[in-house]
Formats: C-alpha cells, sequence, structure tokens
C-alpha cells in the first residue's frame, strides 16, 4: 500500500513537470480507484499537477476537497494561480494561509511571482 502511494505521488509529480495532463489524469483516476483518497502527498502532487497544467479549477477543487492543506499545497496553489492570471485568489490563498501557518521562503517567493506575473505591483503592502 505505502508502495502504491510513493508510486502514485511521484507519478504525479513527474507529470506535473512535464505538464503531461493526460497521463496524470491517468496517475489520478488510479490513485481513486486503488487506494481512495486522504493521503497528503498524493493529494498535493495532484493540485500541482494540475495547477501546472492549466486545469487550475480542478486543482482548487483537489485542495479545497483536502482535509490537510499543508504549506505545501498552499505554495502550489499561489503559484498555480499565478500561472494562470488568477492573482487575486493567489493572494486571497497567501492571506488565509498566513492565518494558520508560517509562510516560508517559498511562500513568499511565490506572492512576489504572483504580484510581477499578473499585474499586482501595488499590492506589496501584504508583505509589511
Amino acid at each position: 500500500m505505502k508502495l502504491i502511494r510513493a508510486c502514485a505521488s511521484a507519478s504525479a509529480s513527474a507529470s506535473a513537470s512535464a505538464a503531461a495532463l493526460t497521463q496524470g489524469k491517468q496517475v489520478h483516476c488510479q490513485y481513486v480507484r486503488r487506494i481512495g483518497w486522504r493521503n497528503v502527498v498524493v493529494e498535493s502532487a495532484l493540485v500541482d499537477l494540475y495547477a501546472r497544467s492549466e486545469a487550475i479549477d480542478v486543482a482548487h477543487r483537489i485542495f479545497m476537497w483536502m482535509s490537510d492543506r499543508n504549506l505545501i499545497t498552499r505554495s502550489s496553489m499561489i503559484y498555480g494561480f499565478a500561472q494562470n492570471g488568477r492573482g487575486g485568489e493567489a493572494l486571497t490563498t497567501f492571506n488565509e494561509m498566513m492565518e494558520g501557518m508560517e509562510p516560508d521562503c517559498i511562500s513568499f517567493t511565490g506572492v512576489l511571482y504572483t504580484c510581477s506575473h499578473t499585474g499586482l505591483v501595488d499590492e506589496d503592502d501584504i508583505l509589511t
């Protein structure tokens, strides 16, 4: 069971890196069919996969359904929203993250990326 989870996570991550949405969907379906849900590592990899593959609405649905949204998953959503031109939602996700956890350098880099790539250069006051 652990090996299947590890393989599903690695496959989803590799698919995200290559933006191979079709392959990622196959991994996603196999994972759900064999294991079910509720594995934060696999779910985080799926969020990253769909966000990078321009299926940001699917990524957001998985993110909202997750019972455990960690720093990695939230950072993936921030970057995903930014990459898909949805800067306001990226900043909202960052602000929600700050209510419950301490952002790291990757999270802050995601906010800077958001501001620079979605035209929100006047939003720098969120960092103060």
